[in-house]
């Protein structure tokens, strides 16, 4: 580790001397890289973390891998639960990184998540984010902090052809107003794929709420994606292989700063809020995105080549 000292926590590897990161300087590409790194200035990346040393270090090594295969566009670390001094120690390592200026971490001191529920921070990490600061272009995109960049990521719709469904032709050239993109996650689809709705599998029964008991299915998932049982929303009846083929997503999750700023942003926020009263195991930041794009009958375009995950009849390896 060239000096530093090497610690393993949770399976993360940490450099504390820094200075592995200060040497993340990109390979040698040819054209066709090259012109990826040119079109990642065009993304804004942010992911969300907590002020754990067990975080931290993993969105450092985010950072690094980033740097590594050269992604030019702004990318944004938003911690929560930070007290002033624990973030002010993060600022003074993270500025003696080598790390470039538009790779950054902001702060917040709310606690965002709740006894037993661990992922809100994105969401509503994301949201105070955006209101507070807001990205830098006219893409932006959501990560975790324990990815790994193997290259850079683009508002390339490449990836379009590995999509499911879209007997129109799937979105072609690039992320846009209109165009929300995901990668497709198959722990995330319906158990089957009938013209049956579609239901938010795990939800602990019976409903502990005494008025969200009575309801429907079809009710809870209006009240869910709108606040009441009567309003118009996608959410209220969907097939099962409609969400399959366009909703079984996480991230990287894209989308045109007109459709964050317009809907997407405050529907993830609001929906993640009234899901948690009856769902909180490890997916309610992701079931409330699905939800969120649903709603407002938003098609997610799913493509099967933004990351590397578990063996599928996608990605058998």
């Amino acid at each position: 580790t060239n000096g530093g000292t090497c610690a393993h926590h949770g399976g993360t590897c940490a450099d504390d001397s820094a200075s592995a990161i200060q040497m993340a300087t990109p390979v040698r590409m040819s054209k066709r890289q090259q012109r990826m790194v040119e079109d990642s200035d065009k993304v804004h990346i942010a992911c969300t973390c907590d002020c754990s040393e067990y975080c931290e270090w993993q969105s450092e090594l985010m950072f690094y891998s980033a740097q590594r295969v050269g992604q030019r566009g702004p990318i944004t670390s938003i911690h929560t639960e930070c007290s002033p001094e624990r973030a002010q120690a993060i600022a003074r390592r993270h500025a003696h990184l080598g790390l470039p200026e538009n790779y950054r971490v902001h702060f917040f001191e709310e606690k965002f998540n709740e006894n037993g529920t661990h992922v809100m921070n994105k969401p509503l990490g994301v949201a105070a984010w955006f209101r507070e600061v807001g990205p830098e272009r006219d893409v932006m995109a959501i990560i975790d902090p324990d990815y790994l960049f193997l290259k850079p990521l683009t508002a390339s719709l490449q990836g379009a052809a590995s999509a499911l469904g879209w007997p129109e032709g799937p979105p072609t050239g690039e992320v846009r107003k209109g165009v929300v993109v995901a990668q497709r996650w198959a722990e995330m689809r319906t158990k089957t794929a009938s013209q049956e709705d579609f239901h938010i599998y795990d939800i602990p029964m019976p409903i502990k709420n005494q008025t969200l008991a009575k309801l429907t299915p079809a009710e809870l998932r209006t009240w869910i994606c709108t606040g009441t049982v009567s309003a118009s929303s996608g959410c209220t009846h969907m097939t099962q292989e409609d969400h399959w083929l366009y909703h079984a997503s996480g991230p990287p999750m894209l989308a045109h700063r007109e459709d964050w700023d317009g809907w997407l942003v405050d529907s993830w926020r609001d929906i993640t809020l009234r899901l948690r009263l009856v769902y909180k195991r490890y997916f309610l930041d992701m079931w409330s995105w699905m939800l969120a794009n649903i709603h407002h009958r938003q098609r997610e375009l799913l493509a099967h080549t933004y990351q590397y995950g578990g063996p599928s009849k996608y990605e058998p390896w």
